[in-house]
């Protein structure tokens, strides 16, 4: 491994050539944070993590601190089919490119049978293929689960078809959504124009009460422009819960991709900041983030560290953000204390001091609001992350990755906020582990055709 700079924490991860598991290490130096992993045969590799190097060292310290066991997955992807109607050049799911049966209705009542209030996420490649969908969706609905379905939209242009998903019981849809008023952009990244095609789902959705979370996969130099006009766009549509933008990845059919800006969750904040002049500013997302790691803790809840997250809140204006409306001066000292104390072992006591600290902060007219949101959030992640309960004066905003070899961190992947369940891999319950096991299967498969 190089040496002179600080090492933050030894993990492994995968060599982005061979996919090969190779030892680790988180690295700190001034220029940033660093992913560097030594592989036997194709040497070291690092991977820029962030430009902040003292902010992300801290939030890191403060998650590890507290998150020190795998609990348990609650929200699970259903790899429903390996079909896609487009073929986007930087498909995650390898869409179209092996010719694998859908997954069979029997497994997925066998997978149903022993849980209880998880998120079923239909994906696919791209579910709407299926012609049996609805009746998956009743089968998770009546299984005491509840179901979330993604997909590029263009399905959802069919009034009728929409009407048919509410009335077998979805409860959200995660649409891509990667420009507001650039078909250029769409070209690129999912091979066709499809701005109409959004347009209609968006519409159809809106008229039957579905809500939505609006997935926005950002590349670099191409449309990175279009993070504050989409936010503007969903503060405008209420039944739009979340908005997350999606870092590009050197995953699945973008692996062979050139011309793409791959980019990390941490740059996509950086975007939204200078867009929107900061009122979205990296500080106080940072205080939030200490806030959302506190409650996972707390209650157990299972998500991954690269993620990050905010709110903010629809208004006459359009939308400002929490800042506006909760005291965030003195918050982080406080959540400092809760995460020193919780690494003593205790843990209900930090819980109910941090509850009672925070009062000062809620307490404005406008921030009364915020609390009572945040015990829905509370409940929401603790019994199943509901995107229809939450309250529609509100906008959860992500800066998420799906993990790829570059950036695949075995700790991380430990705490992977989805599972994965498919054909090809069976269930496993990490995400992250299924993106490069997949990635490498199929990387195999094309070195023994040769």
């Amino acid at each position: 491994m190089l040496t002179g700079m600080e090492v933050l924490r030894k993990t492994k991860s995968v060599c982005p050539t061979c996919l090969e598991i190779a030892p680790a290490q988180i690295e700190k130096d001034d220029e940033g944070i660093w992913l560097s992993r030594q592989c036997p045969e194709h040497g070291v590799v690092r991977q820029k993590l962030s430009d902040h190097p003292d902010q992300y060292g801290n939030l890191h310290d403060f998650y590890f601190g507290l998150i020190k066991e795998s609990y348990p997955q609650t929200d699970y992807i259903i790899r429903t089919t390996d079909r896609c109607n487009l073929t986007c050049p930087i498909c995650l799911a390898s869409a179209n490119l092996r010719p694998l049966p859908d997954y069979p209705k029997e497994k997925l009542a066998e997978f149903l049978r022993d849980r209880k209030r998880c998120k079923i996420d239909l994906m696919g490649a791209e579910p709407t293929m299926r012609e049996d969908l609805t009746e998956l969706i009743r089968m998770v609905e009546k299984s005491g689960n509840f179901s979330s379905l993604h997909t590029n939209g263009i399905a959802l242009q069919d009034e009728d078809f929409v009407r048919g998903l509410k009335e077998a019981g979805l409860r959200e849809t995660h649409l891509q959504f990667d420009s507001l008023d650039d078909d250029a952009v769409y070209e690129k990244i999912r091979g066709k124009a499809l701005m109409d095609v959004k347009s209609k789902a968006i519409k159809n959705l809106e008229k039957f009460g579905i809500s939505v979370d609006l997935k926005v996969t950002v590349s670099k130099n191409l449309n990175e422009s279009q993070m504050s006009k989409i936010l503007d766009f969903a503060a405008k549509h209420s039944n739009i819960k979340e908005v997350f933008f999606l870092s590009t990845r050197f995953l699945g059919l973008g692996r062979s991709l050139e011309g793409i800006g791959l980019c990390v969750p941490d740059e996509l904040i950086d975007f939204l900041e200078d867009q929107t002049e900061r009122r979205i500013n990296r500080a106080d997302i940072h205080v939030f983030q200490k806030l959302y790691f506190a409650f996972l803790h707390m209650f157990r809840v299972r998500k991954c560290f690269y993620n990050q997250h905010y709110i903010v809140r629809r208004t006459k204006e359009g939308w400002a953000p929490l800042s506006d409306f909760v005291r965030f001066a003195g918050l982080e000292a406080k959540l400092d204390r809760y995460a020193d104390e919780a690494k003593k072992g205790k843990r209900f006591g930090p819980g109910l001091r941090l509850a009672f600290a925070m009062i000062p902060h809620f307490l404005t007219w406008r921030g009364m609001g915020f609390a009572f949101d945040g015990v829905i959030l509370r409940l929401l992640l603790t019994f199943g992350f509901d995107l229809s309960r939450l309250p529609g004066r509100n906008i959860l905003l992500g800066f998420i990755t799906a993990c790829d070899p570059f950036i695949y961190d075995t700790e991380l992947a430990e705490n992977c906020g989805k599972g994965d369940v498919s054909l090809d891999l069976g269930e496993c319950p990490s995400g992250a582990t299924a993106n490069v096991r997949r990635d490498k299967l199929i990387y195999l498969e094309s070195v023994t055709k040769k």
